[in-house]
């Protein structure tokens, strides 16, 4: 999924280049750039929550381990 995240990021970093570069200038990409903040939002919840669970499931293991 992050590697998806990634070709997703790398796309619209094009597009930003492009019109900063004076390229593309006759469509709105405001919709595009307010999507994408959603995007990164949700993706770095998920990798919050992800994170949390991954760090509880190892401290769970080391208690557990520690009580043998």
């Amino acid at each position: 999924m992050i590697i998806e995240f990634k070709r997703l990021a790398d796309q619209l970093n094009s597009i930003n280049e492009k019109l900063e570069s004076g390229d593309l200038h006759s469509f709105n990409f405001q919709d595009v750039f307010d999507e994408q903040k959603i995007i990164y939002k949700q993706l770095f919840e998920l990798i919050r929550k992800r994170t949390l669970t991954v760090t509880q499931e190892i401290i769970q293991k080391n208690l557990n381990n520690e009580k043998l």
